[in-house]
């Protein structure tokens, strides 16, 4: 049985244990089993509305709580700005720009005075083993039948 089926069946037999025991009780000093039960009701259906309203108000606290993370995550990325070198598109100078993942990124060349806008692309690649020593390795022709477009797609035969 998982910890959280556990937990449940504890918490209901926490609350039918205090529902009868405070229901017993009046019972008792009323002496009178009707007194008894309806107490023992009340009880129960109290317990139940107060932690029903309870979790409500758990689960208010921590949506809040959670928007909070994430407006600050947000904020804190917003903030966040690396430094990177890029080459002017235009004088191929090296220009240190702050660069931010949240927003369009854009420089003044220091040489020229250009406007540049920062055009990000990411891709993914294979993650590759290292070859052992006892490989073959072969020459590779200088063929014109031989070429290779960019790092993202393999060599082709043509």
């Amino acid at each position: 049985m998982s910890p959280q089926v556990k937990a449940f069946y504890k918490s209901i037999c926490t609350v039918l244990g205090v529902a009868a025991g405070c229901g017993t009780g009046a019972g008792l000093i009323f002496k009178s089993t009707s007194i008894g039960i309806g107490v023992g009701l009340i009880l129960l259906v109290a317990q139940f509305l107060v932690g029903y309203i309870a979790s409500i108000r758990r689960d208010q606290k921590q949506e809040v709580l959670a928007q909070d993370i994430i407006n600050g995550v947000m904020n804190g990325a917003q903030e966040l700005r690396v430094p990177i070198v890029l080459s002017c598109a235009y004088c191929n100078m090296q220009n240190r720009v702050p660069l931010s993942l949240m927003e369009d990124n854009s420089f003044e060349c220091v040489s020229c005075n250009q406007p540049n806008k920062v055009y990000m692309q990411f891709s993914t690649v294979r993650v590759t083993q290292p070859l052992s020593s006892k490989i073959e390795i072969r020459e590779v022709n200088d063929e014109p039948t031989q070429r290779q477009t960019t790092i993202n797609e393999p060599i082709q035969l043509t």
